[in-house]
């Protein structure tokens, strides 16, 4: 049995895929904003660190799979949360 495009290993490599660009594309941009560079990546490590932890805590008692699973579901409900609170005239952003 080989992988196939509609399995369940090419949605968990799309998955894994689509996080890791996320999360160096906010890496990389720590440098665009304003303020240190030094201290906004501070501040993205002191804000990762329980991340770390809890996740740490958490795996052996509820498992990979539905920690990964209530992750996702809470980080993408935080972003639609965020998408819809702040709009781009908040945000001060000239798209042109």
């Amino acid at each position: 049995m080989g992988i196939t495009p509609t399995g369940p290993c090419w949605l968990g490599a799309d998955t894994c895929f689509a996080c890791a660009q996320c999360y160096y594309g906010s890496q990389l941009a720590m440098g665009s904003l304003s303020g240190s560079i030094y201290i906004n990546t501070s501040l993205s490590f002191l804000i990762e660190l329980p991340a770390f932890v809890v996740c740490g805590l958490l795996i052996d008692r509820i498992g990979r799979r539905p920690l990964f699973m209530w992750s996702l579901l809470l980080g993408g409900a935080a972003c639609e949360f965020l998408t819809s609170a702040f709009s781009l005239e908040c945000l001060q952003c000239d798209l042109t």
